[in-house]
């Protein structure tokens, strides 16, 4: 499950893309899903002649999983499964969370490594969900290893107007983005702009973090987890594949 170099994941890319094109046939299911956003029943736009591009978030791996994984991914398990049964072709990306404050303090408590325990977390995740029968993604995107691309992602941000810098670091503006715009993206439909929220959270010099353009740090969770790797890392990943809509709504599932 662990593809890690660039180059590693571009050639599995272009294989299995070259197998879904293959397969893909000139017409599709007409299949209906819940937008969270509308709050009701729209088609799903299936594409012709190419995969239908996935992305779910994932764990973010400090401890091990619990129920709440369990039923998460079972379900998207589930209409996975009907979707290929139906003869959708289709390409799923998943998010791992890998560098967190949560992990960082653990670690420290435990006297080991960060990604050390990052990775044990992640096998125990993986272990888990085939035993729950759950279908492995066709990619994995790690935030550790997404840096460069979250980077540029919240330097767009910026250029957008969207995002300030603080003595902690670089948070989304929501007041600059629009707070009505912003609620649209809740459950609740509402927002403040209290509900700012870190992009990337400034790192001492021997505490864990990445060089950048940004100053030495690391992704702030909540942007990491929901904005930054779902629009930027996915985007790379699934390539010629329909993300160019995340930025505005960042629905981590079909």
């Amino acid at each position: 499950l662990r593809v890690r170099s660039r180059w590693t994941r571009t050639a599995q890319k272009m294989v299995i893309q070259s197998q879904f094109l293959h397969s893909a046939t000139a017409s599709a299911p007409s299949v209906q899903v819940y937008n969270s956003m509308s709050k009701q029943k729209e088609p799903l736009q299936i594409p012709v002649n190419r995969p239908l591009s996935w992305y779910q978030c994932g764990p973010t791996v400090y401890d091990h999983s619990h129920l709440g994984h369990g039923i998460c991914y079972v379900r998207f398990d589930l209409i996975r499964r009907c979707l290929e049964q139906l003869g959708v072709p289709l390409l799923q990306a998943q998010g791992v969370t890998d560098i967190d404050d949560k992990i960082i303090a653990r670690a420290a408590a435990e006297k080991r490594p960060w990604l050390e325990l990052a990775r044990e977390m992640e096998d125990s995740f993986w272990a888990d969900m085939a035993q729950l029968n759950v279908l492995p993604p066709h990619f994995i995107m790690r935030v550790s290893e997404s840096i460069p691309d979250i980077v540029k992602y919240i330097q767009r941000i910026e250029d957008q107007g969207h995002a300030q810098t603080t003595a902690q670091g670089v948070v989304f503006d929501v007041d600059a983005f629009g707070v009505k715009r912003y609620g649209k993206l809740h459950m609740t439909g509402k927002a403040d702009s209290n509900w700012n929220f870190a992009l990337w959270k400034n790192s001492a010099s021997d505490d864990v973090g990445f060089d950048s353009p940004l100053g030495y740090g690391r992704p702030g969770w909540y942007g990491c987890h929901y904005t930054l790797q779902t629009c930027s890392s996915a985007k790379r990943v699934l390539g010629i594949l329909s993300v160019q809509r995340w930025p505005q709504s960042c629905l981590a599932s079909i």
